[in-house]
């Protein structure tokens, strides 16, 4: 029976820092969409993925001056140590997926650059995973 209540307790103490953590470090950014965008090439809006954390907002790529990049609008993520950003075929982060960056902050409007090995291959899918937990922890299919 102590080895039980122990576990819980640890458990406990776990989550209850992994919370803390997310609400002390929360970060809002707003990026502007640059003036010349133009059209988005493909949308797609995020949803979650699983029962820790939410998501919402949208997010779309454009090409301007042969550079590419994504724009995420009226976004919002959970806050978890170490997310980043990728792209992915199907939503699976694997070999063949391409990290694009750090997450600026949790919420807002922020641009990120698309490398241009990134560019060559089919990539369908923004995914937002902790690189600590190794947790998705949001996902956009581009349409």
């Amino acid at each position: 029976m102590k080895t039980v209540f122990r576990i819980v307790l640890i458990m406990t103490l776990l989550y209850s820092g992994m919370r803390w953590y997310a609400r002390t470090t929360e970060k809002n950014i707003d990026e502007a969409l640059p003036v010349d965008a133009g059209k988005a090439l493909r949308v797609g809006t995020f949803a979650g993925t699983n029962s820790a954390g939410d998501s919402r907002g949208s997010v779309s790529e454009y090409s301007v001056h042969g550079r590419r990049f994504l724009h995420f609008e009226n976004f919002f993520v959970t806050n978890a140590p170490g997310l980043r950003v990728f792209l992915s075929e199907g939503g699976v982060t694997a070999s063949s997926s391409v990290m694009i960056a750090k997450l600026k902050g949790n919420s807002g409007n922020q641009n990120y650059d698309i490398p241009p090995e990134a560019a060559l291959r089919v990539l369908d899918t923004v995914v937002i995973q902790s690189k600590l937990l190794g947790t998705v922890y949001a996902k956009a299919t581009l349409k």
